[in-house]
């Protein structure tokens, strides 16, 4: 239970980073406020497809750390490019970190249930996981503020985000299918 809510506290950290810190980040580098809010657009877009496509993928290959594998690779590739290489491929940043995003947070909810061992089992352990992921990722946007304060710009975020995205990899590795149930 606390290694899934864990996970969600790391992706859900990430989500309200990116959506508070995306845009900004990129009318820092010169961009005017409408194009920078289409390239959130791009994101939450991405995030609409992959969270639909997510769990479907997973009840095809009946373990859910290979797209969830692949999904923290697109995100780390997204943050790796916004911190790197901010203006090399915005548009294509933006859609990774959007489908990363997407597919994690549906993932993560399917996890909830998958290893839950009744509809009870499953409100307790839901119940629990928020609490503990949503009071963790309600410090991330304000956290990375402090990141872009005490750095002067917006690259030391990308690089915490795609950091915490190694460790999300790490957790991802653990959620094996045969883990103990909870009760």
């Amino acid at each position: 239970a606390w290694l899934v809510a864990g996970f969600l506290a790391i992706q859900s950290w990430q989500f309200y980073s990116t959506l508070a810190w995306l845009s900004p980040t990129y009318v820092g580098h010169g961009w005017d406020a409408r194009d920078a809010g289409l390239l959130l657009s791009v994101f939450t877009g991405a995030q609409f497809v992959s969270g639909l496509v997510g769990p479907a993928i997973t009840d095809r290959v009946g373990d859910w750390r290979i797209p969830l594998v692949g999904a923290g690779l697109c995100g780390l590739a997204g943050q790796t490019g916004v911190w790197a290489a901010p203006e090399a491929a915005p548009w294509v940043w933006a859609l990774l970190l959007g489908a990363a995003q997407g597919a994690s947070f549906a993932i993560g909810l399917v996890l909830l249930v998958r290893y839950a061992v009744s509809p009870a089992a499953a409100a307790r352990f839901t119940a629990m996981a928020f609490l503990v992921s949503y009071t963790v990722a309600s410090m991330g946007p304000t956290t990375m503020g402090a990141v872009r304060d005490l750095t002067g710009g917006y690259s030391a975020i990308w690089l915490v985000l795609a950091l915490l995205m190694l460790a999300q990899l790490a957790a991802t590795l653990t959620l094996k299918p045969s883990r103990a149930p909870v009760r």
